[in-house]
């Protein structure tokens, strides 16, 4: 997975302060994501939809385990 200073989330996290969503006063993040291997992406996405989230982001390696998880939940997908 990429850390979570890679440009593409630095831009993402940019680009959603631009828009008005500051992480710590209308945005978390879940920081776990990050640091998550391949096998732990069902498992991941199955909590995050159990804990009612309003969205989640990944990367293009996590999306199919992620749609798997969820039909109602919107989900951006992050490219390197």
């Amino acid at each position: 997975m990429l850390p979570r200073d890679a440009p593409v989330y630095v831009a993402l996290f940019d680009g959603l302060s631009r828009l008005g969503f500051v992480e710590g006063q209308n945005l978390q993040i879940d920081g776990q994501g990050f640091e998550l291997r391949p096998g732990q992406f069902a498992q991941h996405a199955a909590e995050l939809v159990k804990a009612k989230i309003d969205v989640i982001e990944c990367t293009t390696l996590a999306v199919r385990a992620v749609q798997r998880a969820t039909v109602t939940v919107p989900i951006i997908t992050v490219t390197e």
